[in-house]
């Protein structure tokens, strides 16, 4: 399955087991998205295993990204592409 199908899959698992009935605001999404990333930091605090927390923000975004009519997979593409174009440690960041 690419990227496409898998978001396509997921959300409407997601309609299924009703997590759709009622419309999602875009800050709603976003905010359990975060809530996804701040699970997955808890288990790592806790020496827990983040592979399950870290599946949870994948499976998150691509049900967000399926509601919201964004084709993650065209996304992630362009701009991967883009970034292959920016110099060594562009930014000047340190982390």
């Amino acid at each position: 399955m690419n990227i496409s199908e898998w978001q396509k899959e997921v959300h409407r698992l997601a309609v299924e087991k009703g997590w759709y009935i009622v419309d999602r605001t875009f800050p709603e999404l976003i905010a359990l998205l975060h809530s996804e990333v701040s699970e997955a930091f808890d288990a790592y605090r806790n020496l827990k295993d983040i592979k399950e927390e870290l599946a949870n923000i994948a499976l998150r975004l691509l049900d967000t990204c399926e509601y919201w009519g964004v084709n993650l997979e065209a996304e992630m593409i362009k701009k991967h592409n883009y970034n292959k174009t920016r110099p060594y440690r562009y930014g000047n960041k340190v982390y």
